[in-house]
């Protein structure tokens, strides 16, 4: 279980964004909120300190607040399918809570 007013930093993952996938970042959340996206290279050994380490390798990882939703014409097919087949993968970051 995690705890939420632990500070909380996630690596490796792929994070999804309603345009792009991105990868090689750090995300740093505290409070159930995420405060900061870094390269993973910028983190040093004071930030890592007291932290929990989620290790998000092969993972997806899908910002709470966004509305990750698509309605076809574009790329969004493609979109569709990376979701779909990953989906089992995911982790499901942020709040939507005040």
């Amino acid at each position: 279980m995690i705890n939420k007013n632990k500070r909380i930093i996630i690596i490796n993952g792929t994070i999804i964004t309603p345009f792009h996938l991105v990868s090689g970042k750090a995300i740093i959340v505290k409070k159930g909120r995420i405060k900061e996206i870094v390269n993973k290279e910028e983190l040093s050994t004071a930030t890592l300190t007291g932290a929990e380490v989620i290790e998000g390798k092969d993972k997806y990882i899908v910002p709470g607040y966004i509305d990750i939703h698509v309605h076809g014409g574009g790329c969004s097919e493609i979109f569709f399918i990376i979701v779909q087949k990953h989906l089992t993968k995911g982790l499901f970051v942020g709040s939507v809570k005040g």
